[in-house]
């Protein structure tokens, strides 16, 4: 009966140590809040994830300022942002794509 126990016990632990040790889906980031997309860019930065799509809009936004007055910070765009979708504002649209095709060339991802 020991014997039985001690083989259960190590069974549980290995068990136990393999769920411990594994990739958590949380790990593999959360899907874009965003389920319909206006430009090229966004749908396919939102292809991986939500951190993958903040990140190259970050990357845009630093690049955008430097050529386009009218945008200087996210809420140029967008009326919220991550707790609401990140909805665009009126102008957001029409902001983005003008900057955009200034930019595109110095953008990290390319579509």
């Amino acid at each position: 009966m020991k014997k039985f126990a001690l083989v259960i016990l190590a069974g549980a632990s290995v068990a136990f140590l393999s769920l411990a040790t594994a990739p958590q889906e949380a790990d593999a980031g959360n899907p874009c809040a965003r389920k319909t997309f206006k430009t090229k860019y966004v749908e396919k930065a939102c292809k991986t994830d939500q951190k993958t799509a903040v990140k190259a809009m970050k990357d845009f936004l630093s690049k955008a300022k430097k050529t386009n007055a009218a945008i200087k910070n996210c809420k140029s765009c967008h009326s919220g942002l991550k707790k609401d979708g990140y909805p665009l504002n009126d102008k957001g649209l029409d902001l983005f794509n003008k900057a955009f095709a200034q930019v595109k060339g110095q953008l990290k991802l390319q579509i």
